[in-house]
């Protein structure tokens, strides 16, 4: 039993081997921007309080020290309609059994790891709940079936009656709990953590340079955007501009892609280059003249910390309002139409042929770089204000 502990239910990554670094004083080099796993246990270090953190895995993990207990969960498996509520019900069953174990009086649960209103029965017990959500709760301009208005019903129902508190990743999310809630729990919004020292070598990209080079960051998936982004490269391609496209990224298209871009001509200005390692990565953001974040209506968009990182690159980064991110970055970004291809076309059109205003957005960077690496405003120290609450 860990009295008084704090209980971090992650909904991904590998939090074993943060944890190695933490403890031995190191930065977990896997990702740019700080984890928020990375976070917690610093939380736990402030406050003075044990920690115990699970995390979905295939391997069986368990470390046990003086300051923290990290242990896995059996990985989530995809499953639609009743199967997919009859897996949340387990995964929730799973997390109660080890909450109650731990004997920790503080749980935080990011979203992903079960449907929120199964929770219920953890603050039933005693126990204070807190939600860290990184996702929209539903999609823009998404038309809600009678299912969806039921689940909404009960994670409102859970929302006003049982959780303690919210962390959420953008203004968007706010917003929507806010309207599921009634206005009734606190929330705090979060930023991601980065570190001055990781941008110092980035210099305004040469927009005049050719090929005009954009870079592509993320999962190779249709509902990310890769197929709007290859066309409008293939039309530009057509219309005579010089442009150069690097998808950087695993995914389930990625085989497919490339293909598509053998079968289109298109070996000598598109690339793949599947998972790539952070010095790797930014080589290829050095080079980019512009970032492009296409992300469909059809994916359920968290804060996509590409975004952000073109800006602190000092790179401009085109997307669409699918992205919450984008609220947090406006005047130093290109809004395009989701789910349009002609739309990322002129706008990557727009940027080869006006450099001045390629540099006009890459200067209003400059006033929205720093609450990104403000500690004051990342993760741990939010979840501390909403923990005093």
């Amino acid at each position: 039993m860990a009295q008084n502990a704090i209980y971090y239910a992650a909904v991904a990554g590998d939090i074993r081997g943060t944890y190695l670094c933490w403890r031995d004083g190191r930065r977990d080099e896997r990702q740019l921007a700080a984890t928020y796993s990375g976070q917690f246990f610093d939380l736990c270090k402030r406050l003075r309080r044990r920690g115990v953190a699970s995390f979905p895995t295939h391997e069986t993990v368990l470390i046990n020290d003086d300051s923290f207990e990290i242990r896995s969960r059996p990985h989530h498996t995809a499953f639609t309609g009743v199967w997919f509520h009859l897996a949340q019900l387990r995964n929730a069953w799973r997390l109660w059994l080890d909450v109650w174990r731990s004997g920790a009086s503080d749980v935080i649960v990011m979203d992903g790891v079960t449907s929120f209103y199964l929770l219920a029965p953890l603050a039933i017990s005693g126990r204070k709940v807190f939600l860290s959500i990184h996702t929209v709760l539903w999609r823009k301009n998404e038309k809600q079936n009678s299912r969806k208005r039921l689940l909404d019903r009960f994670n409102g129902w859970f929302f006003r009656n049982y959780c303690a508190g919210c962390l959420v990743a953008s203004p968007t999310i706010e917003s929507q709990l806010r309207s599921l809630s009634h206005d009734k729990i606190p929330i705090k919004m979060f930023n991601p953590l980065y570190r001055h020292e990781d941008f110092e070598r980035f210099n305004p990209p040469t927009i005049g340079a050719k090929p005009f080079r954009i870079l592509y960051i993320g999962r190779i998936e249709a509902d990310k955007g890769i197929w709007d982004l290859l066309t409008a490269a293939k039309n530009l391609i057509a219309n005579g501009y010089s442009v150069r496209v690097d998808f950087c990224g695993d995914g389930s298209e990625l085989k497919r892609l490339t293909e598509r871009i053998v079968s289109s001509d298109l070996e000598s200005a598109a690339f793949t280059h599947g998972h790539l390692n952070r010095p790797e990565l930014s080589n290829y953001l050095e080079q980019a003249q512009v970032i492009v974040v296409p992300t469909r209506s059809s994916f359920p968009e968290g804060l996509n910390q590409v975004v952000i990182e073109a800006v602190l690159a000092k790179r401009p980064v085109i997307t669409s309002n699918v992205c919450p991110a984008l609220q947090l970055v406006a005047s130093a970004a290109l809004e395009a139409e989701s789910d349009n291809a002609a739309s990322y076309e002129r706008c990557i059109q727009q940027l080869i042929e006006d450099p001045k205003f390629a540099s006009e957005l890459v200067a209003a960077g400059s006033t929205v770089r720093d609450q990104f690496f403000d500690v004051s405003l990342a993760w741990t120290e939010q979840a501390f204000r909403l923990m005093q609450c």
